[in-house]
């Protein structure tokens, strides 16, 4: 049996996204919107985030480009990211449909239960998005006793 990951429903600077932790330690915030994209064209790879202009890490992200790819299997799903170097973009290479130039990456085994179920509340927090903040825009804010 292959090393389990987890997965966690998680809000971080405003955005939604799944908190993954694989066995070794390693860990990435994937923003909903990517990992959505990625499910969407399972075993394709799509951008996950675009590396930073000026070269430095944005604390708890690398400097480098990140692609995702995406494989569900019968039982479990498989989640790999591949980072790219901080001074140039990841090439895909369209023949076999594989990055080059990458310079790290991270593979994140989910039971597949478990994937979805985490999945369909991401999809339906998105879902209820605008509305859910027009209302708390408009909540009160105290609670009389």
């Amino acid at each position: 049996m292959r090393s389990k990951s987890y997965g966690r429903i998680y809000m971080r600077e405003g955005g939604l996204g799944m908190h993954l932790v694989n066995a070794y330690r390693q860990q990435y915030f994937l923003h909903v919107r990517p990992l959505m994209a990625m499910v969407k064209r399972p075993e394709e790879y799509a951008r996950v985030r675009v590396r930073n202009s000026n070269e430095k890490p944005v604390i708890g992200c690398p400097a480098g480009d990140v692609w995702g790819l995406f494989e569900p299997y019968d039982d479990e799903v498989e989640i790999t990211l591949v980072i790219g170097p901080r001074d140039q973009e990841i090439e895909m290479n369209l023949e076999v449909q594989e990055p080059e130039n990458v310079v790290a990456g991270q593979t994140y085994i989910l039971p597949s239960r478990d994937f979805e179920t985490l999945y369909l509340a991401l999809e339906l927090m998105v879902r209820q998005e605008k509305t859910f903040q027009e209302l708390l825009d408009d909540a009160e804010t105290s609670i009389e006793l």
